[in-house]
């Protein structure tokens, strides 16, 4: 009985020392969801070298697809400026709209700007920096400052933290999104500008992060709870979910678990299986 009363007390010990991040979620549109888009986001967004010729309608289509997204508040600078990102597993870069943005560009000019001017800690270069993602690009300059994740100073990173400040959001992919920017979460190695990721910088002071791990507690139930679930980081919270011993899969499989979509593609044997285990639509729709 004394053992299992230590065991259980030191669970709880390390559920409580987790950092929490709060994230929420925006429904996606089902008005835009378009089979072949998804397909064109997919191929953009993995495919290496992979030649995409834009048009408007394909543009406007993908901007409104990225309403399915899960975003968190993260902090730059002394004294701290606040943005909600999206947490990205399939991206690598952290970037923000910058303050010297133009008036005229309409998706800087909505969104919460960073200015390194106001921070006591904020290195500014003029090394330019231009990202693409599989649904619209961006172009700034490279900044070095501390990076906060949620709004405490414990899971910080040291000033020297890399990051885009955004001064050109073209088009209408990031125009009128709940999140200010995007925070990537992938190996640094697949970094714009050979630039380490915050978390890498994190999980390497193992006096603050002993487990070099993150994970995502996303909510189903949106419409009644406004609360999109939660990042936590140095750890994981067993609490959330349960595990049957279902095998889905057998022997091992190369895969990408991207918090940047809501998509789940693969050969249509296994992803049926899939859809059957969570309980989902062949339009992908969870029952």
């Amino acid at each position: 009985m004394t053992s299992f009363l230590l065991l259980l007390l030191s669970t709880c010990l390390g559920i409580d020392a987790l950092w929490r991040v709060p994230i929420s979620k925006t429904p996606l549109d089902r008005n835009y969801y378009n089979k072949d888009v998804i397909a064109e986001y997919l191929r953009q967004k993995y495919i290496t070298n992979y030649t995409f010729f834009a048009n408007y309608d394909y543009q406007e289509q993908l901007s409104n697809y990225l309403n399915a997204q899960y975003y968190g508040t993260i902090q730059i600078g002394t004294p701290p400026q606040t943005f909600k990102v999206l947490f990205d597993t399939g991206s690598s870069n952290l970037w923000v709209p910058c303050s010297s943005c133009p008036y005229t560009d309409k998706a800087c000019s909505q969104h919460q700007k960073f200015d390194c001017a106001q921070s006591s800690t904020c290195t500014l270069t003029y090394q330019s920096l231009p990202l693409r993602y599989g649904t619209g690009s961006l172009q700034g300059y490279v900044d070095y400052d501390v990076v906060c994740f949620g709004t405490n100073q414990r899971y910080c990173t040291n000033s020297y933290q890399g990051f885009i400040c955004a001064t050109q959001e073209p088009g209408d992919t990031f125009l009128n999104t709940p999140f200010d920017g995007i925070l990537g979460m992938a190996w640094s190695s697949i970094a714009k500008g050979g630039i380490p990721t915050p978390t890498s910088q994190i999980f390497s002071n193992q006096m603050v992060c002993p487990e070099a791990v993150f994970a995502f507690y996303l909510n189903r139930d949106l419409y009644n709870n406004t609360v999109g679930g939660e990042l936590t980081l140095c750890g994981i919270d067993s609490t959330h979910y349960q595990i049957n011993g279902q095998q889905i899969v057998n022997g091992p499989v190369t895969a990408i678990v991207d918090s940047g979509t809501s998509l789940i593609a693969g050969p249509p044997a296994l992803v049926q299986e899939i859809q059957q285990v969570i309980g989902a639509g062949q339009s992908g729709v969870i029952d």
